[in-house]
Order: structure tokens, then C-alpha cells, then sequence
């Protein structure tokens, strides 16, 4: 960490912009150190495989539009033969890719997440767990494609989700926090 090297990517960021708090929106494949996803706020999906030196926006297969507000990048790690890879797009849907980005399949259409995906996280088993924007529930995607919805405990009327993480040891304890800062812990899921 003490010499870092400028890439060519060069798209409007808003680091403290709206949808900061929407989710990770830079991942780097579990599988492969060199290969890096970054959603950005205004210009789509961007991949390198080359550690960040250069990038290519992804605009085809299925990926998002080239001006998409991608507000979240999240790996599946239960299969180190190869990676799957989710895109969370603001007013679309959860974007599924098995093989390194090249096409996209909407997987979150038979969820309750409308057109609202929010901060996300997988567990050890490959579980997705999104969190419904504007909103005090979290919609989770077993590794078959399945949905159910969670609805944490809050400390009262109005509170909305904020944040979502699983414990990498237990996948059976989520934790949530809310705009309010209520933190909610889930022992089994």
C-alpha cells in the first residue's frame, strides 16, 4: 500500500453523492486477484483484468446500460473453479454473471425487490441477501435461485435498512442496521 499506480478509468464519481450508502460498488474476483468490477454511478459496469490499469465498461450480454447507477458488486465464494459474480443496478434489477462478466441474467424478478436493490452481501453457502430500498426488509436468493423475504426487528415505525452483513462463519447470523442506527442480529435464517 505505499505506491499506488493511476489506471485509465475516468468517469464522474461521487464519493459522497447520493447512494453512497447504496452498497460496495468496486469488487475484486476471490478467484483472481487481477480481475476488478466497478460499478459507477453514472456510466455503468466497468471490469479490468489487469489489477486496475485498464478498464473496459461492459454494455453488452445482458450487462447494464452504459449509464446505470450500479450500486453494488458482491461475489459468490463457494465455488473456486469459477466466479459468480452479482451487479445490484439502482431502478433495475440484480444482475447475475457465471462466467466472468460476459453475460448477465436478471435474477431479481421473481423477488420482492421491485426495482429497488439496495447494500448487499453472500454468505459461505452463496446465499444473496439485498436489501429493499426504502424500505425495513431484506430479500435473500438461495444459491438455487429461490426468494424469501427476512424482515429484521427495528426500534420503530419508519426505520429503513441501511446495511446488510453475514458472519463468514455462520451463515445462520445476519446482521442489519437501519437509517436510525438500530443494529438487528439474526441467529438462524
Amino acid at each position: 500500500g505505499r505506491t499506488f499506480t493511476k489506471g485509465d478509468l475516468n468517469v464522474a464519481m461521487q464519493p459522497n453523492g447520493d447512494f453512497r450508502t447504496g452498497g460496495e460498488c468496486m469488487g475484486i474476483d476471490p478467484n483472481n486477484g487481477r480481475v476488478v468490477y466497478y460499478g459507477s454511478r453514472k456510466n455503468g459496469l466497468w471490469k479490468s483484468v489487469n489489477g486496475g490499469l485498464n478498464w473496459t465498461q461492459l454494455t453488452t450480454g445482458g450487462a447494464p446500460a452504459a449509464t446505470a447507477n450500479v450500486l453494488g458488486i458482491r461475489f459468490d465464494r463457494v465455488d473456486a473453479t469459477h466466479t459468480t459474480v452479482y451487479a445490484m443496478v439502482h431502478t433495475g434489477p440484480v444482475l447475475k454473471s457465471t462466467d466472468a462478466g460476459v453475460t448477465w441474467t436478471n435474477v431479481s424478478s421473481a423477488s420482492g425487490l421491485g426495482d429497488a436493490p439496495r447494500n448487499s452481501t453472500v454468505d459461505s453457502l452463496g446465499n444473496l441477501y439485498v436489501i429493499k430500498g426504502g424500505s425495513s426488509n431484506i430479500e435473500k436468493m438461495t444459491r438455487a435461485g429461490v426468494w424469501s423475504e427476512l424482515s429484521p426487528k427495528l426500534s420503530g415505525p419508519g426505520h429503513k435498512l441501511t446495511n446488510v452483513a453475514v458472519d463468514p462463519k455462520n451463515p445462520n447470523r445476519l446482521f442489519a442496521t437501519s437509517n436510525s442506527g438500530c443494529v438487528t442480529r439474526s441467529r438462524e435464517v
